[in-house]
């Protein structure tokens, strides 16, 4: 039997990867050297190890579609993508190309081939996105430059392996492949080998092919100063190790400890919409259809996505609120039955109704999640345009941290970002079209080593008084629960305390009191709500002389040191002093003032307007949380991603858009009594 035959019989005897069972839409091309250093023999193998991997894709026009073109001196194509090809003929294709025996190998040229050629259309289907993958198959260095044609190609969002055997210039097959190049080269030693790889390479382009038709490997182009404009690929390995890196190969950020993709994880938002009743019958029977296929698109519950609707004239009528519904058939069959209220003929009182919402319609008791951390949408449908002062209501429902988007048919658009956010309004009431936009996916990186204060005595002085209340000291332990999961708490690095306070402080928990993160997640739920007065400066007493002193209760003499108060009103005794004589212990103090709080107060007791955070309201504490760990820890922190993915599939044929990406990095120097987090290195 010979080599190649017996190849073949291994090969075809191998299992498929389970991955690529639910690995049902891409795109993928192969090319593949066709020198003369190869030789028949080789490429007779090069073909088995073809037709392994194809018989293990679900092969067909709106499934995977398989694309094949050889090179040497120059390219050939042997079939197309768009060649209609069931999987027998495919294979039989396969079969029949011919070995070229070419004297050179010029694979910039070849990668500039495949681009132009069969990645000139990128294949769009309605709601999906089609992953583009093109595997390098080539024995040797290529005579020409691959930086530039290879750079091309991934920009065209193509994600590219590289299979080297034999004698082979890693550089360059770095510089073909995405990033990281564990993920995305092979390199073996013999053709022989690749009955090895099939089973390896499939299951890595098809776990990979599956996770970006789903979003999970983002794209993004990152401003990382008003000069330039960065590529940066944000990728998970099987590891749950991270790392984003540069088009150059250069890994910005690494970690191999924790893998924060929390919203690919975890996707909910509440959708309030908000319906001018005088609008046209026939444009509220197509809202009420496109409203209907929208929350079948969407995974409509309890637990995801909550949808909310109410009409308006010159009052509101609410149809129903977020938690209405515990089903999508809930959701569905009430949408369906909807009917436009009865038309008064007086003009919509918009600005009535955007402050109706701000009031009513994300309310915790009404369904709204914002403390859990739920993304919030008031969408605004509109019938004609209006004369309303709307600018402050709408003001106030977007430093809520909502998002306002308005949809007309007969409004402009200039005049309905009178009230919209930016980039959020629409001449179209295609509310299916609202999918991509509020499938907003949050990145948060967040590495182990990164999270870790180094050896430091943290004490939360958190006020219980009336002007706290019950339901908003709930938010606050949601607070402290998420300040807690971002510090690496024992008793080698970061010690914590807490000291509550009304008419008198108590010392809750001392630094000696909690050996793990854990236990001090599961003390923060047993604290309760006591109400009284509101006694700041006695609880910066208390702190400062029965906690932070060196030598008390697990307190340490050569570490940061830093107290975080959390209050609800002004304070009933003096704060200045006893804020002083506890800085002058080295305490770095952060003062976190809601509501009533006194903002001149709040800049006594921290000392520093950096330290200082006023909110209006217990829901928005969530807001400040990376604000306050960048205090905490130094800018290096934490880089926090929100990329805003929408993808709309452009009716040219370009596909996925993504259409902005900010940053936000604390950008203030370093105190001299700050303590910084220690950098993770870059996995080896």
């Amino acid at each position: 039997e010979s080599s190649s035959s017996r190849t073949s019989h291994l090969l075809a005897a191998s299992a498929g990867p389970a991955e690529c069972e639910s690995a049902t839409l891409g795109d993928i091309v192969f090319l593949v050297d066709s020198s003369g250093s190869i030789g028949s023999e080789n490429f007779a193998t090069v073909r088995t190890f073809l037709r392994n991997v194809i018989e293990n894709l679900d092969i067909g026009p709106d499934k995977v579609r398989v694309g094949l073109a050889q090179f040497g001196i120059d390219p050939k194509e042997e079939f197309l993508l768009t060649d209609p090809r069931d999987k027998e003929s495919l294979l039989n294709a396969v079969d029949n190309i011919s070995f070229l025996r070419s004297t050179s190998t010029n694979t910039g040229q070849a990668l500039n081939f495949i681009r132009e050629n069969y990645f000139s259309d990128i294949r769009t289907l309605p709601g999906q996105k089609v992953p583009q993958i093109a595997v390098v198959l080539t024995d040797g260095a290529s005579n020409d430059d691959v930086d530039v044609p290879a750079f091309l190609l991934t920009q065209k969002g193509v994600l590219v392996f590289a299979i080297a055997v034999g004698k082979f210039n890693l550089d360059q097959l770095k510089m073909i492949a995405n990033k990281p190049s564990e993920q995305f080269v092979f390199s073996i030693e013999s053709f022989q080998a690749l009955q090895d790889l099939a089973n390896t390479m499939l299951k890595r382009v098809c776990t990979i092919m599956e996770a970006k038709r789903q979003g999970n490997i983002l794209y993004v182009h990152l401003p990382f100063s008003q000069f330039y404009i960065v590529d940066f690929i944000i990728f998970c390995n099987e590891l749950t190790c991270l790392t984003l890196y540069n088009q150059f190969g250069d890994p910005v950020f690494s970690s191999c400890s924790v893998c924060f993709l929390s919203a690919l994880a975890e996707k909910f938002a509440d959708i309030f919409f908000l319906v001018d009743n005088s609008l046209p019958a026939r444009q509220f029977t197509q809202f009420r259809n496109e409203l209907e296929k929208f929350s079948k698109q969407l995974d409509v519950a309890q637990s995801s996505y909550r949808i909310g609707l109410a009409q308006f004239d010159q009052d509101v009528k609410v149809e129903f609120f977020l938690n209405a519904h515990r089903t999508q058939a809930q959701s569905v069959r009430t949408i369906r039955n909807i009917k436009l209220r009865s038309q008064t003929g007086q003009s919509p009182n918009l600005a009535g109704a955007l402050d109706y919402a701000a009031e009513n319609f994300f309310r915790p008791e009404n369904g709204g999640r914002a403390n859990q951390g739920a993304r919030q949408y008031l969408v605004v449908v509109l019938a004609k345009d209006s004369d309303d002062p709307v600018f402050f209501a709408a003001k106030r429902i977007k430093s809520e941290g909502v998002t306002i988007v308005g949809m007309s048919v007969n409004v402009g658009i200039e005049r309905m970002l009178r009230f919209a956010s930016d980039g959020y309004a629409f001449n179209n009431l295609r509310v299916t079209g609202l999918k991509d936009v509020v499938t907003v996916q949050e990145v948060e990186l967040v590495s182990e080593d990164s999270k870790a204060l180094k050896n430091a005595d943290v004490v939360f002085i958190i006020s219980d008084s009336d002007g706290t209340g019950p339901t908003n000291f709930q938010l606050i332990q949601t607070f402290l629960k998420s300040l807690i999961s971002r510090l690496t708490v024992s008793q080698d690095r970061v010690r914590v305390g807490f000291v509550t306070y009304n008419d008198q402080p108590t010392a809750k928990a001392y630094l000696d009191s909690f050996q793990n993160r854990k236990e001090v997640l599961t003390f923060i739920n047993t604290l309760s709500y006591s109400g009284g007065g509101t006694s700041t400066g006695a609880a910066l007493s208390l702190a400062g002389t029965s906690i932070f002193p060196p030598g008390i209760r697990g307190s340490r003499k050569d570490v940061g040191k830093i107290a975080i108060v959390v209050t609800g009103g002004e304070s009933d005794d003096e704060v200045r002093r006893p804020a002083e004589k506890i800085k002058e212990q080295g305490v770095m103090v952060i003062a976190v003032g809601v509501k009533n709080s006194i903002r001149a107060q709040l800049q006594e007791i921290s000392g520093d307007p950096g330290r200082t955070f006023s909110i209006s309201d217990y829901h928005f504490l969530k807001w400040i949380k990376n604000d306050i760990l960048a205090q905490i820890c130094g800018p290096m922190f934490t880089w926090l991603f929100f990329c805003s993915f929408f993808s709309t599939l452009f009716s040219d044929g370009r596909g996925l858009s993504v259409r902005s990406l900010r940053q936000h990095q604390q950008q203030r120097s370093p105190t001299p009594e700050r303590v910084h987090c220690r950098h993770s290195e870059h996995p080896a």
